[in-house]
């Protein structure tokens, strides 16, 4: 929208920016497609996104994947996201949901290929939290691809959650240091799969540091 179009502008226009914080707030439900252009920051090293009430899934095709791909900024180092989902009671694609939300919480790591610092924040809105619970699915994918250059990844979840790894990477994941912030739905299965998945990706055995704090009350 015109919105989008006019803050593409400003930031390409600030060329000595260095650092970036965006609150983006939608409507309670996204019914409309967003086009966007190209946001090309090229001094920016520190980016901070959040996204209250972030309506699932109406939000992620129309809105999110199109506006992360829009984001140039071959210079930065740190990025934050935050997610407070908002999803409907009778969702029956829940599991699908969140994994396409993992996968488009993302930077393009074809561009972004300095950034070695990556924070995700996804939380439930009150409502939500009140009615997620009475169903549970499988721990969701965290696609590696997309963090390839990052040595440091702190992730906070409303769900378990493994990673996999095309057979193409390789060795070409750099992360050294994986911190799981408040993840609750983590238990002794869901946390054996998560580190055989890491096993798998060769990252276990890689990794300088694996700390959970606050995760899954059956951990304690």
């Amino acid at each position: 929208g015109s919105h989008f179009k006019a803050l593409r502008n400003l930031l390409h226009s600030l060329q000595a920016l260095t650092s970036i914080e965006l609150t983006i707030r939608s409507s309670a439900r996204v019914t409309h497609w967003y086009h966007f252009f190209p946001i090309e920051c090229p001094s920016v090293s520190s980016l901070t996104l959040n996204f209250p009430s972030f309506a699932l899934p109406e939000a992620l095709a129309i809105f999110i994947g199109p506006f992360m791909a829009s984001l140039v900024m071959p210079q930065l180092i740190e990025y934050s996201v935050s997610f407070e989902v908002d999803i409907k009671d009778d969702s029956d694609t829940a599991e699908g949901d969140f994994e396409d939300l993992m996968s488009s919480a993302f930077l393009d790591p074809t561009v972004h290929t300095k950034l070695t610092s990556i924070s995700v924040n996804i939380s439930l809105t009150e409502g939500a939290a009140r009615t997620r619970y009475n169903r549970s699915f499988e721990p969701i994918e965290l696609p590696l691809y997309c963090i390839r250059h990052a040595s440091q990844m702190s992730i906070r979840t409303p769900f378990a959650f493994t990673v996999v790894a095309p057979d193409q990477l390789g060795e070409d994941i750099s992360l050294k240091e994986l911190r799981l912030l408040e993840c609750d739905q983590f238990d002794a299965e869901s946390l054996e799969k998560l580190i055989t998945s890491l096993r798998e990706a060769n990252i276990w055995d890689t990794l300088v540091t694996f700390k959970m704090e606050n995760c899954g009350h059956s951990l304690e």
